[in-house]
């Protein structure tokens, strides 16, 4: 009898479709990716590095049935698939149709027409997967010639693990199946086994544990919300807004005032923890937690884990990325399933690491006077010492709360990916390091909120002057100089005076102000040194950049005033009363590159003062 290990292949990207013809079953819902999940996958692509020692980066698997005409029927992961697909198809690496949809006839063309899409008639083609082809086609587009051989270079190390059920499987038995039990058991929840399993001589504090974990699980929540009412009291006060506890078995203390009674015979192995129908944590749940999804968290609980594993690690920049990566995620956080002592101090570590994230760190808010894509918030929840207690929130900070929700929030849409967000265990580290000898755990003074901005702007600055400006242009210059500059340009106003609702997006496309291929008929193209100065260049959204095309900076200026508006420095650029030439294009890049240059000298200046 043939095994699902035996049925278990690696293979490339573009292994995958070679040989191989997949089906998108019927039963399947159809394509639906949109562009935060197709630009997550690139952005998971383009920041791993290749070298001859580096391991192979898993993308996930994707489950196959073999069917009797040989084709590979679809079972799971077919929204990575088709992502995957229209990649290549982009690149234009496929020489044939490897995938098609049963019975749907318009996704089936559009596959076909996604290099001429102009060919289809409208109504004729699947809307999501032509918006995917264009994702995709933005994304690469911000691509220099050598980047994109770079990123195809990539696939080859890239790994999808295709998983073929046994033949003769009961595919109906097989969906019960994973309906019942979920998806396929996810790394976080084999550490969360490691972890428990060495509290197997105490089921009060593998309850703790276990409760503390599940309750940090739910990232989009603020973690008060994800304990019980009274559990809530206890350990974050009346008006859930302290935190009073110096180590785990201090909450142990008063988990047991709360009144736990673990179940005498809770299983205590790592397979039957792990196989546990009940989470430990669910004997004390005595009220279901409820709270409108109104935040969401900029990251998700596995990367959350290995933030909090990496405050307490002393590494060089070489090793954080992979101490972040969570395709290792079991590796890096082996040293806290050694014994009892360990796991205590990560639970411990998780809990109050979660505390801070959810005080000090900005989350996605949404509310129905915001806009689909919602705004940035960094607030804190309190409640009033009363019976009937609800959660309210109000701004974190009494002062420079407006300069660090920009702060944090141009971080975040400058390192995209999970593996990058270093400045969150840095934030973390810096304000556990100021706050854990203080009574009042959770409270920042005023000098020690200045503080706070200079660790955020000192760790942008490190980046800064790493930036050669005298031989980097174009697509080569960081994302970091163009974020880091509008957000000086919004916080000093001396320059350019922005309104208050400005707010950073999610901006990943280099504009060329003055265009790469204008009309030759109106102007005279520049030298490609000019073209690529940083004088000429700013950021907005990949969306926003195909609106501006090959448009003249006066026309870019008079039809498309909201994407002008996105960048303080592309608003500044517009504010030039005569033509925009390439003389005045550099003499503003060396003002703005002098701008940083002095954030530069200011920070150091001050470090060397403390």
């Amino acid at each position: 009898m043939m095994t699902m290990t035996q049925n278990l292949v690696q293979q490339s990207v573009h292994e995958l479709f070679t040989n191989h013809e997949y089906v998108i079953p019927i039963y399947q819902r159809n394509y639906a990716w949109g562009q935060a999940e197709i630009e997550m996958l690139l952005n998971d692509i383009s920041y791993f590095e290749v070298n001859d020692n580096s391991d192979h980066y898993f993308l996930g698997t994707i489950i196959v049935n073999k069917r009797k005409d040989g084709k590979l029927e679809v079972i799971d992961g077919q929204q990575r698939l088709t992502t995957l697909f229209i990649l290549l198809t982009y690149l234009e690496v496929l020489i044939n149709l490897p995938l098609e949809f049963e019975a749907r006839k318009r996704s089936n063309q559009t596959l076909l027409n996604l290099k001429n899409i102009t060919a289809l008639n409208r109504g004729i083609y699947t809307e999501e997967i032509v918006q995917g082809y264009s994702t995709i086609e933005n994304y690469l587009n911000t691509f220099s010639d050598e980047q994109t051989k770079q990123f195809i270079i990539k696939l080859q190390s890239v790994k999808i693990l295709q998983v073929q059920v046994p033949p003769d499987t009961d595919l109906n038995h097989y969906f019960e199946i994973m309906n019942n039990r979920g998806e396929q058991l996810e790394l976080h929840e084999v550490a969360k086994g490691k972890l428990l399993s060495q509290f197997s001589h105490s089921e009060e504090e593998k309850s703790l544990a276990a409760l503390i974990w599940d309750a940090c699980s739910n990232m989009n929540n603020y973690i008060q919300m994800n304990f019980d009412v009274k559990l809530r009291d206890l350990l974050f006060g009346s008006t859930w807004t302290t935190f009073a506890y110096n180590n785990f078995d201090e909450l142990l203390s008063a988990y047991e005032q709360f009144g736990a009674k673990p179940q005498s015979k809770q299983r205590s192995s790592l397979l039957e923890i792990l196989q546990s129908q009940q989470s430990p944590s669910q004997i004390i749940q005595e009220e279901p937690v409820k709270e409108s999804t109104r935040f969401e968290s900029i990251m998700s609980f596995p990367n959350f884990l290995l933030q909090v594993n990496a405050v307490s690690l002393q590494e060089d920049d070489e090793k954080e990325e992979q101490m972040l990566n969570d395709q290792h995620l079991l590796k890096n956080l082996d040293r806290n399933f050694k014994n009892t002592t360990s796991a205590k101090k990560f639970i411990y570590q998780l809990l109050y690491a979660r505390v801070l994230f959810d005080t000090y760190i900005i989350k996605r808010e949404y509310l129905p006077t915001y806009s689909d894509d919602g705004k940035w918030s960094l607030q804190k929840l309190h409640t009033k010492p009363e019976k009937a207690k609800i959660p309210r929130y109000k701004a974190t900070f009494t002062i420079e709360q407006d300069q660090l929700r920009k702060l944090q929030s141009c971080l975040r849409v400058t390192f995209t990916s999970p593996r990058t967000m270093k400045w969150i265990h840095y934030t973390l580290k810096h304000l556990i390091t100021t706050l854990s000898m203080q009574k009042d755990r959770l409270k920042l003074t005023k000098q020690q909120t200045g503080d706070l901005i200079f660790q955020l702007e000192h760790f942008c600055i490190e980046r800064l002057e790493k930036i050669d400006f005298l031989h980097t242009n174009g697509f080569d210059i960081p994302r970091i100089a163009f974020t880091y500059l509008d957000y000086v340009l919004y916080r000093d106003q001396s320059h350019v005076t922005i309104q208050s609702d400005w707010d950073f997006q999610f901006r990943n496309s280099i504009e060329h102000f003055f265009p790469q291929n204008p009309d030759q008929s109106q102007f005279n193209s520049w030298d490609k040194k000019d073209l690529d100065h940083f004088g000429n260049l700013a950021l907005i959204t990949v969306h926003d950049n195909s609106k501006f095309s090959n448009l003249p900076p006066k026309g870019k200026i008079e039809s498309y005033r909201n994407v002008i508006d996105q960048s303080p420095k592309l608003k500044l650029m517009a504010t030039v009363k005569s033509e925009w030439t390439n003389r005045i294009a550099r003499e503003h890049g060396e003002e703005m590159i002098e701008i940083l240059v002095s954030e530069v000298k200011r920070i150091k200046q001050q470090t060397m003062m403390q």
